[in-house]
């Protein structure tokens, strides 16, 4: 396994619902979920978290190993999780969230 690690984590976003989204078709409308399931559930939105560097895979492409935490109504949930470059992006300091297009989770080691 070839793996690169970040002597310092860098910020990144991750869109959980972007990431975790289906077709549409089996995606209920918000007034058709129960309101205990909106309530309770996971929030899937964008959500700030650290990549801790690269890992390649057997297939050649290179997998960020990022930490985040959910949101959910009893607390955070903390992850940790391998994403494909286009799949999170380098949260830039000042900004309230990720660029349009933003690219720069896509420099590999």
């Amino acid at each position: 396994m070839v793996a690169r690690l970040f002597r310092n984590p860098r910020p990144v976003w991750v869109d959980l619902d972007a990431l975790l989204s289906r077709q549409e078709s089996s995606i209920r409308r918000a007034n058709e979920i129960p309101l205990i399931v909106r309530a309770q559930g996971l929030a899937l939105q964008q959500t700030q978290g650290r990549q801790l560097g690269w890992l390649r895979s057997d297939r050649g492409q290179w997998l960020g190993v990022i930490t985040c935490s959910v949101p959910t109504a009893v607390g955070d949930l903390p992850c940790q999780m391998l994403l494909a470059a286009d799949q999170f992006s380098v949260h830039q300091p000042g900004a309230a969230g990720p660029a349009a297009g933003d690219a720069s989770a896509r420099q590999r080691p």
